[in-house]
């Protein structure tokens, strides 16, 4: 499959370590690796916090040591940050996982957010590749969280620039537009009560397309080398 722009979400960490903190961004990248099939040219999020887990913290009940609170209506192409995103303060050291809270758009989204992610929390669109737009709207309101290697190794924050990568592949690799209802004006909708059979497949590989990757040369984009088997940190469920 082809991707124009299914993007990734970057931890990039703003400094070296120190005892007092170390600022961090989410800022985005690209994910395009092959030359057929669908194109995706849109993908928003949803966010109503994001969370940060120390090693003391590792355990399912125990509230994320550092957090965020959105809401954020995030934008996947547009290579900018939000301002409560671009200098999260963390305590040098080990964390063991990155939590994304979903939110649902608002009714009206403001401008330039497209008006579909009014209700929904992840948007994504495209062209299923012979010229028929899809537009996939999720309203899940679960959490993402990409956890370290079995917990077992731990994400030091204080060296590394972070990317958490949405691989388009694995993303839409259950979803067979061939098979998918296409609505009297030409668009397949792919939301509550329309398709809902690939729109259950999106949810269920959502969180398993999401990947922690260390930047190693710290530029700002995730080099297919640095997504290179045995490169990954953190694993999403």
């Amino acid at each position: 499959m082809r991707y124009v722009a299914i993007a990734v979400l970057a931890l990039v960490s703003g400094c070296e370590g120190t005892e007092t903190g170390n600022p961090i961004a989410i800022e985005m990248g690209v994910h395009d690796d092959t030359v057929a099939g669908p194109v995706i040219d849109g993908a928003w999020l949803a966010v109503a916090q994001v969370g940060f887990r120390r090693e003391a913290a590792c355990t399912p009940d125990t509230p994320a040591s550092v957090t965020v609170d959105g809401p954020f209506l995030v934008d996947l192409q547009a290579g900018t940050t939000p301002a409560a995103l671009a200098g999260v303060d963390l305590t040098a050291g080990g964390y063991c996982s990155f939590e994304v809270l979903w939110d649902q758009g608002p009714a009206e989204p403001p401008a330039p957010v497209p008006p579909e992610l009014g209700g929904a929390t992840v948007l994504v669109t495209g062209d299923r590749g012979d010229g028929t737009p899809f537009v996939i709207r999720s309203a899940r309101v679960d959490a993402m969280v990409l956890d370290s290697l079995e917990l077992q190794v731990l994400i030091p924050v204080a060296a590394l620039d972070m990317f958490i990568d949405f691989d388009g592949d694995r993303l839409l690799l259950s979803l067979d537009l061939g098979t998918a209802v296409v609505d009297p004006d030409g668009v397949i909708r792919i939301e509550t009560g329309s398709n809902d059979t690939l729109l259950g497949l999106f949810e269920r590989d959502l969180h398993g397309a999401a990947t922690l990757y260390d930047d190693d040369d710290g530029d700002g984009v995730l080099d297919p080398g640095e997504r290179a088997q045995g490169q990954a940190l953190a694993f999403g469920r």
